[in-house]
């Protein structure tokens, strides 16, 4: 029994790793076989087979496309608004800063660190 040992790859790996597997599933390797050859878990050679056959990609799969609420001119904005009265509600933050989005939004855009 051959174990195949799962290897970390990073984004520029990522891509080629998907057109080395695409070629030798064309090549009339299985998915099974190209991913011990590349040494990749089974289903992740599965799946971007399946993606390949069925959107003619080999890239990754788009984001959830929820569009992005506030910009960081806003954002900045609701920084400036908790740097003038640290002590403000959120509810109050929101407000005073025209933020769009909801008091837990809020919540999250301040945890955020841009710098």
């Amino acid at each position: 029994m051959c174990v195949v040992k799962p290897r970390l790859i990073n984004m520029a790996d990522g891509r080629e790793m998907r057109l080395q597997l695409i070629a030798l599933i064309e090549y009339d390797f299985s998915a099974q076989d190209a991913s011990r050859t590349l040494s990749i878990p089974r289903s992740t050679a599965q799946g971007w087979a399946l993606r390949f056959r069925n959107h003619g990609e080999v890239g990754r799969s788009p984001g959830s496309g929820c569009p992005r609420i506030s910009t960081r001119v806003q954002d900045e904005v609701l920084n400036k608004a908790v740097s003038a009265d640290s002590f403000r509600f959120v509810r109050q933050l929101q407000v005073a800063s025209v933020f769009p989005g909801c008091s837990r939004k809020v919540l999250n855009r301040l945890r955020i660190d841009y710098n």
